[in-house]
């Protein structure tokens, strides 16, 4: 067996560079748009607690259930269609270098932004069912590697610009999704170890 040294290790391409790009974008929207609703939720909670103390919020739908999910999924289109419609990129996106635009360029139609989500959300995440959506993801990732777009941009004729990055840009990226991701995490922490 040959030694492993530095040198072994073989460079990744553009097309896997944006690949996990785009997977490290969608984490940390994904945990932008969670945290968010967690937020919103006990900010709401919160109030009616004090005017009736013995009310036990029910914060369960948020962390477990259909209806969590449901919400969760309909808050990542509506923050996916909403800041791509106005901006090109969502918040990761851009952290990123990474923009989306129609085949000429310019900013994405709501329609096509519609499109793109519904082939986003149903083939290249599987509406985050467990073990179907990281299958979901680790194909579409292959598919971008190999053909250069996703299923879903090309359902939708949209464009994905990448520009390259400093290191300092993919570290925040990781340090947004381990913060966020502990924040989640300790918030259910007590349901886990009840």
């Amino acid at each position: 067996m040959p030694a492993f040294t530095l040198d072994s290790i073989k460079p990744t391409t553009a097309l896997e560079d944006e690949a996990w790009a785009r997977f490290l974008a969608r984490c940390v929207d994904q945990l932008i748009v969670g945290f968010s609703l967690l937020a919103l939720t006990y900010g709401i909670s919160l109030p009616l607690i004090e005017l009736q103390p013995s009310w036990d919020p029910p914060l369960d739908w948020l962390h477990n259930g259909w209806l969590g999910y449901a919400v969760l999924i309909g808050a990542g289109i509506i923050y996916d269609i909403a800041l791509l419609a106005g901006f090109g990129s969502t918040v990761g996106k851009w952290l990123l270098g990474v923009r989306v635009t129609d085949r000429l360029g310019a900013r994405a139609s709501l329609l096509a932004l519609a499109k793109r989500s519904a082939v986003l959300w149903s083939a290249g995440l599987a509406l985050r069912i467990p073990v179907l959506g990281l299958l979901a993801q680790v194909g579409a990732g292959l598919r971008l590697v190999r053909k250069g777009s996703t299923l879903w941009d090309t359902a939708a004729q949209l464009r994905v610009e990448r520009r390259a990055v400093g290191w300092g840009r993919w570290a925040i990226a990781l340090a947004i999704v381990a913060a966020l991701a502990l924040a989640c995490l300790s918030s259910a922490l007590p349901e886990i170890t009840a």
